[in-house]
């Protein structure tokens, strides 16, 4: 089976949250989604990406990407997830390596990732390295 690549669009976002769930406690009205989903695909410097075998959506990831103060460009993976019936299929190593490619195509010069320390291992044999620590407040 191949797996398909696009920009995700309107009537995916609410399988995209419910997938989303296995990684954040962050749950969205159903009422706000169509806002949400509109703000979200507005903004310039945002790519967001659901990957699909045989019309099932089966995994996210999205791009963050920034202007540095000296020029350079720097991506943020975001919100990586497989569905949980799709998983150690090699869909997450697909996922990371695409957004790896969607960056080098804007000509970022790093891309950076947060994530929880159980997830440390598998972005390891994803070719990503531990640099540096993390933190962060919810608000």
């Amino acid at each position: 089976m191949e797996l398909i690549i696009r920009n995700i669009k309107e009537n995916d976002v609410d399988f995209v949250i419910e997938m989303l769930q296995d990684i954040s406690l962050f749950e969205p009205q159903k009422s706000e989604r169509q806002g949400i989903f509109n703000e979200f695909i507005s903004q310039s410097n945002v790519l967001g990406f659901v990957y699909l075998l045989e019309n099932t959506i089966v995994g996210y990831g999205s791009l963050v990407f920034e202007t540095k103060i000296r020029g350079g460009r720097v991506g943020h993976l975001e919100d990586i997830v497989v569905n949980r019936n799709f998983r150690k299929k090699n869909i997450g190593f697909k996922i990371i390596h695409h957004l790896i490619d969607e960056s080098r195509k804007i000509k970022c010069y790093k891309i950076s990732l947060v994530c929880k320390e159980h997830n440390v291992s598998f972005y390891k044999k994803c070719g990503l390295v531990v640099d540096g620590t993390s933190m962060s407040e919810l608000l």
